[in-house]
């Protein structure tokens, strides 16, 4: 049964109350006024080629910072960038286009390079649904709709499309997760991993998370690129003769919205004196940010020899298969090692996340 929201056009009057964090607007430059548009940014090229870009607008915030804002339209809504300018900065970037204000040459400004350039890795998002918090405390929980000159249009949780200038916004947070009859449900936080065990998904290029696990063991990952990823850690045992150390490369594929599949290495040294293991494996994942489940398949060469084996066994195969549900608030894990020697049973393991 489809749910039919009519959206209410509600223009949102608000004072900035006790909040003094952000004045008023400050001018660019004496010709352009406090607010640069679309027409303008292309002229006197400030901030470069924006896809969308609506408005630029500037904010003393302490007498010696400022605030830039801008807004853009980005494919199905709007996006609002805030960036915090240093005097310096703010010196540099109004002598810019003071100078271009005084020579205005098109062909000198169109081959120029841009003011302030905008890059853009600089609107990255993982989601569309915001918390706008605005210069009296008050909250708006809802999407970004678009961009009309320097005003947000937003759409509420609640189905209400209201009106907000944006010199009335104090920061916008964003919320992982999305709207399901009126309420926010809360994505997944760790789509690329279970508790320590991979899923196929991968870490977005640029991104990375630290994770701690039991104090003493750091881990750190980083996205070098949308399909390829590198995490790594040490143990941190107070007094210990040897730490232990992992490396663990993915090469991640989407082969639709749903399904990923990936595969990888985990190079351990393990402590004490045994070599270290390298170990390769394949991994699918099904499902979407919210519940998933990822099944995976490991492959073990591990130099040395072990009990009941004759020492000029110069390796021993070890396999073993993995099964795991996510969901947004926890992760169950089965995994079963298999080898020559030993027939365990297949381990649980859950983790709140």
């Amino acid at each position: 049964m489809m749910r039919l929201i009519i959206p209410v056009l509600v223009v949102a009057m608000i004072s900035a109350g006790s909040d003094v964090s952000q004045s008023q607007a400050h001018a660019f430059h004496e010709y352009l006024g406090e607010m640069i548009d679309a027409e303008e940014n292309s002229e006197y090229n400030v901030f470069g080629n924006v896809e969308g870009f609506s408005a630029a607008k500037l904010y003393s915030k302490n007498g010696n910072s400022y605030s830039l804002h801008l807004l853009r339209n980005f494919h199905d809504h709007a996006q609002l960038l805030i960036i915090d300018l240093s005097q310096e900065k703010f010196d540099s970037l109004y002598q810019t286009i003071a100078q271009r204000c005084s020579t205005i040459t098109e062909g000198l400004i169109m081959h120029a390079l841009p003011a302030f350039q905008i890059d853009e890795s600089d609107w990255d998002e993982n989601s569309v649904n915001r918390k706008i918090v605005l210069l009296d405390g008050s909250e708006i929980i809802g999407t970004l709709e678009n961009a009309v000159g320097d005003t947000l249009m937003v759409l509420s949780a609640g189905g209400l499309l209201i009106a907000i200038p944006d010199d009335k916004i104090g920061h916008i947070a964003e919320l992982r997760g999305e709207f399901v009859e009126g309420e926010l449900v809360r994505h997944d936080p760790n789509t690329t991993r279970l508790f320590f065990a991979p899923t196929a998904r991968n870490i977005r290029s640029g991104s990375g998370y630290f994770a701690d696990y039991m104090v003493f063991f750091p881990t750190v990952a980083y996205g070098i690129t949308d399909n390829v990823a590198i995490s790594g850690g040490v143990s941190l045992i107070p007094g210990a003769k040897k730490q232990v150390w992992f490396l663990a490369p993915k090469i991640s594929y989407n082969i639709s919205p749903a399904l990923d599949a990936a595969i990888g290495a985990f190079l351990l040294d393990p402590p004490g004196d045994e070599n270290s293991e390298l170990l390769g494996y394949s991994v699918m994942t099904y499902g979407d940010r919210r519940k998933s489940l990822t099944l995976g398949f490991a492959l073990s060469l591990e130099s040395g020899s072990e009990d009941n084996h004759d020492a000029s066994d110069k390796s021993i195969l070890h396999t073993a298969c993995l099964a795991g549900l996510s969901t947004n608030q926890s992760a169950f894990i089965l995994q079963r090692p298999i080898n020559r020697t030993h027939r365990d049973r297949f381990s649980p393991n859950i983790h709140d996340r």
